[in-house]
């Protein structure tokens, strides 16, 4: 049996902005504190800070640019903060000098299953706000910390369904990464997973931590990206 390769792992640097959006306030605080634990005592100027609601991520993510933004993939609390709006989008648009038009929904009334672009663009989903973060020109990492992670292919099928409809406007496509690992989310201290890359089986090709507290899955993710 062939062996894993062995992750390569990034010197963390010295000042870090890490914005961690979760629709749970108590998974979010625990996922916050799971952060500073597992990077305060390798970066001398750590800053971990939230958001509570979908523009309010966009806001953050575009304005303050952090290193590193941390999403849940599902948000189901509070689901009219998390599902974006067309005028609430429009709006983002406008302040961060994006072009709108190439992603505005269709006037096509109803709802359509989860996925199928352009009209699920808005869904609150870890893929979708990270298929927009891109688009709006977001650079830095985004990584994903659940108990059931965003399948990798699905990912890129999303993306190329995107860019799709983006080349119908003549507008360039999302090429950066969308996801660049995920986590699943563990608070009790036992087996851990993290991955950024894709297994050549399909799924994640994730790395196993025995025995370990989440804080230290999210050191090696982290620090991996």
């Amino acid at each position: 049996m062939a062996m894993k390769d062995a992750p390569t792992f990034h010197e963390l640097p010295q000042s870090m902005r890490i914005l961690v959006v979760d629709d749970e306030a108590d998974i979010l605080d625990r996922n916050m504190a799971a952060l500073r634990e597992a990077l305060s005592p390798h970066v001398g100027d750590l800053t971990v800070f939230s958001a509570d609601s979908a523009v309010g991520l966009f806001d953050a993510a575009l304005s303050q640019m952090p290193e590193i933004i941390v999403l849940d993939d599902r948000y189901r609390d509070n689901f009219e903060l998390w599902r974006l709006k067309e005028p609430q989008v429009e709006a983002l648009a406008q302040k961060f000098g994006v072009d709108f038009n190439p992603i505005r929904k269709p006037d096509r009334g109803g709802s359509t299953m989860i996925g199928v672009m352009p009209d699920d663009l808005y869904f609150p989903s870890s893929t979708n706000f990270a298929l927009l973060l891109r688009y709006f020109g977001y650079s830095g990492k985004i990584v994903v910390t659940s108990g059931d992670p965003p399948d990798p292919e699905r990912i890129e099928k999303d993306r190329q369904e995107m860019n799709e409809h983006l080349a119908k406007s003549g507008t360039a496509p999302v090429n950066a990464t969308v996801i660049n690992g995920v986590a699943t989310k563990s608070f009790k201290s036992h087996d851990q997973n993290w991955a950024t890359g894709k297994s050549k089986w399909g799924g994640w090709d994730y790395h196993k931590i025995k025995d370990a507290p989440y804080s230290q899955s999210l050191n090696q993710l982290i620090r991996s990206v």
